[in-house]
Order: C-alpha cells, then structure tokens, then sequence
C-alpha cells in the first residue's frame, strides 16, 4: 500500500491511541455491560448537550515529578512504552526517548462542528535523523499530537485519526496517508533544524483538516492522544509539551 499526500494551507507498529482505546469502543459487551453503556450514552448525551461548545484543554501541572499519577488520575491511559518516559518539569511535560516508543491517550467526546480549533505549544530538542512519515520504516516522530475520530476501525485497525508531527520540513503542509494504515493521515506543522529548541505555536481547524484529509464532513472526537518514539530508526528523541487545548475560537 503506497503512501499519498493532499496540498493543505500552511498554518497512529499501530499507530494513534492505540489497543486499549480501540478494544474499549470496539469490543462486544456483555448484557449487564450493554445496559450500563445505556446507561452512559444516556448520560453522555445530556452532558453533551449541556456542554456544547465547552471544548477540552490539557494543561501540565506547576509541581515537577513523574507524570503517571496525574495521567492515572486523570483518566489517562498508556497505550505504549512506560510511564518512566514521562515527566512534568518546570510546568511543562518533558519526553525522552531512547530507540523507544510510547504513547498516552485520553478518551474525550469533542463535536468539532461546534469546537473546532486545536491549539498546542511545544517544543522538540532533539529528533530521529532520517526521520520520514511517509515510510513505516522511517515512521518516527520526537512528538505527534493525535486526534482520534468517532469514525471507521475494526478488530485490528484504528479509527480515522490525524497526527499533527513535527517532522521533515520538505512535507510541511501536506496530508500524508500512513504506509501502515489509509484512515490515519500525518500532518507536519514544523521541522527541520532551525526549529530544534524554539517553542512552537500551532492552530489548526480540525474540522477544515478532517474534511482535506478525509473528504467528509468530520465525526466526533473520541481521543486525544500525545506520542514520541524513535525506535524505527534506532535515534534518540526528546520533546517538550506546555498545553494543548479544543475551543470553539
């Protein structure tokens, strides 16, 4: 399968947030467990209309540590590598890798229609060398914010998902389809030398990029997932992240 890429404006090895969250939405419940999903959606639902709009934000705590038990605490989950890979420093989440790969997600339910713009700041101090999403062999990233949509996904495949990377300036702006799977598309909003070690700013329209990217109109988000990993190319990555954050403006 043949990697493609779709012009767009400048400003998920298994991929996204990965098993656990696709095994929790996708899985066959049990009778006592269909009726406490009923339950839930029930309640899901009035929550959302009650809260339309309100958006979701990600901010790290002040107070320096490891960050497992804030992630735990809130309802976060670790869905690759270790959460020794993850540290709060200086108000601010600090990731190192070393020929590793790890991945945090958290469940959310974001209509896009009505809080469509992502913003997050971040900093990258070191990259994979060779890195390239357009190749699974070269597929790292020293940081990928991804959006995971209330769309498509199976036994072993991820729903539709966007990853917003830092990566090889020369497809900067592109949608770039994964050699691994077709319903997850890679988005570089920066890259390259010049920008290693410069806090970086980044707005997208989630809505505008589901429907570049997919050619639809875009679903509910369903998680929202932070990755780095190195392990592909046997390199080093370290990444820094000061919030992130779904608003309607």
């Amino acid at each position: 399968m043949g990697s493609a890429a779709t012009q767009i404006p400048q400003p998920l090895v298994r991929t996204a947030v990965s098993v656990q969250i696709w095994d929790s939405v996708f899985a066959p419940p049990t009778k006592i467990a269909r009726a406490v999903a009923l339950t839930a959606a029930c309640l899901a639902l009035v929550a959302t209309a009650a809260q339309a709009g309100a958006g979701w934000s990600f901010k790290p705590p002040a107070k320096d540590g490891p960050a497992a038990k804030f992630f735990e605490s809130g309802g976060w989950e670790e869905q690759r590598g270790s959460w020794d890979s993850w540290r709060f420093r200086n108000g601010a989440l600090h990731t190192y890798q070393d020929d590793d790969s790890t991945l945090v997600g958290r469940k959310v339910s974001i209509d896009p229609k009505a809080t469509p713009i992502l913003r997050f700041s971040f900093e990258v101090k070191q990259h994979p060398r060779g890195a390239d999403l357009r190749r699974k062999d070269t597929e790292d990233s020293a940081l990928r914010i991804f959006v995971v949509f209330d769309r498509g996904g199976g036994l072993f495949s991820p729903p539709d998902s966007i990853a917003y990377a830092f990566g090889n300036p020369a497809i900067k702006g592109r949608a770039i389809t994964s050699e691994r799977f077709d319903n997850v598309k890679y988005m570089v909003v920066a890259g390259g030398r010049a920008q290693l070690g410069r806090r970086i700013e980044i707005e997208r329209n989630l809505a505008k990029d589901y429907r570049r990217a997919f050619g639809r109109a875009a679903p509910r988000i369903q998680a929202i997932g932070i990755k780095s990993d190195s392990n592909n190319l046997d390199a080093k990555a370290q990444a820094i992240v000061h919030g992130i954050a779904v608003t309607a403006r």
